[in-house]
């Protein structure tokens, strides 16, 4: 299992956008989309996004952000859910 994706909340999508561009350009990567809500960064071992929530309420440490693993099979998926939840998960 590796992460594989991270969106990162903003309340500004211009600055956000802006700092990722300068970030990433020191490591040759480039934005491969923008809309008026969300940018996008991909590339070898890279998914990052930058986006107002998706409930458009302020962006915090907590509201906007997402994290997304590479887990394997769909079955391996189900597996795992099911194990979390009996962890306590919602």
């Amino acid at each position: 299992m590796q992460m594989n994706c991270f969106v990162v909340g903003t309340n500004d999508v211009a600055a956000a956008t802006h700092f990722y561009d300068q970030l990433f350009g020191q490591l040759g990567k480039e934005r491969v989309s923008r809309t008026d809500r969300m940018t996008y960064w991909l590339g070898p071992g890279l998914t990052l996004a930058t986006t107002i929530p998706f409930d458009e309420t302020q962006a915090t440490n907590s509201n906007g952000t997402v994290v997304g693993f590479s887990i394997g099979s769909a079955e391996d998926v189900k597996r795992l859910y099911a194990f979390t939840m009996g962890l306590g998960g919602e």
